[in-house]
């Protein structure tokens, strides 16, 4: 199941989540300076720049090992292509560069003109664009169930509270000649736990088991709710394991996933 261009829209790019309104340091300051300085803007790396130019970036940990009238040029980081992610990769490259490594920059015409970041994938863009394939795994999901057990609210073990409530969503849309039918009222989980019981649905959507299943869907639920309510994505800058909340690793898993499933 492929999603076309003019299902997802604008695709996100990196400059679209990378941070543009930059903090750049003169290649003259001193690290004691630059170490208060980006301890009070919350930033562990900056742009270094000589007489306007590019001369690479600083880290704030440097700037504090450092003697404290050291100029910040002896310990400047030369920009590598390592370094560099370019302006129009899609989201998909981003996530797996930033699980490479935690920031890059973006450079233009000679200039940085951005940072990306793992906490950048907690803006507004990024919300967008998750929210539009969520969106779109949901129609998927739908049309499947509807395909595969219409008679899903008898058929599957639904708590009959559940039912009742998407049976009243439905009745109020009804109302007001809008509806549709009854799989379009219900949540996500519900949608999830008709998928998982139903053989036909989850093997038309690739899995090779109920609890494969039952475990790819419900990160995706996870993840659909941090979208909707504003909370944070990405919920540790860690890639580690043992890191509490979502990670890179975690989102770059789902997001593949769910590309797959559409």
């Amino acid at each position: 199941m492929a999603a076309s261009q003019s299902d997802i829209g604008h695709e996100c790019t990196a400059s679209d989540l990378a941070t543009t309104d930059l903090f750049k340091i003169e290649a003259t300051d001193t690290c004691d300076v630059t170490h208060e300085q980006l301890t009070e803007r919350g930033y562990d790396v900056a742009p270094v720049i000589e007489d306007n130019e590019p001369l690479g970036f600083v880290r704030a940990t440097d700037c504090q090992e450092a003697s404290p009238s050291t100029t910040v040029s002896e310990h400047t980081v030369t920009l590598t292509l390592s370094h560099l992610i370019a302006p129009d990769a899609a989201f998909e490259t981003v996530l797996a560069a930033l699980y490479e490594q935690p920031r890059y920059f973006i450079a233009s015409q000679n200039n940085v003109a951005g940072i990306l970041t793992r906490a950048d994938l907690n803006s507004q863009a990024a919300r967008r664009h998750l929210f539009t394939y969520i969106s779109l795994f949901e129609h998927t999901a739908r049309e499947l169930i509807r395909t595969h057990v219409p008679e899903w609210h008898e058929e599957t073990l639904i708590d009959q509270e559940k039912i009742e409530r998407t049976r009243r969503k439905r009745n109020a849309a009804a109302a007001n000649n809008a509806d549709l039918p009854l799989i379009h009222y219900a949540s996500l989980s519900t949608i999830n736990t008709v998928l998982t019981a139903t053989d036909q649905c989850w093997k038309a959507l690739g899995f090779n088991s109920d609890d494969r299943a039952s475990s790819i869907l419900d990160d995706i639920r996870r993840l659909r709710n941090d979208v909707v309510h504003s909370n944070p994505i990405i919920q540790s800058t860690s890639r580690d394991a043992v890191a509490r909340g979502r990670t890179i690793t975690e989102l770059l898993d789902t997001y593949q996933q769910l590309r797959q499933l559409i």
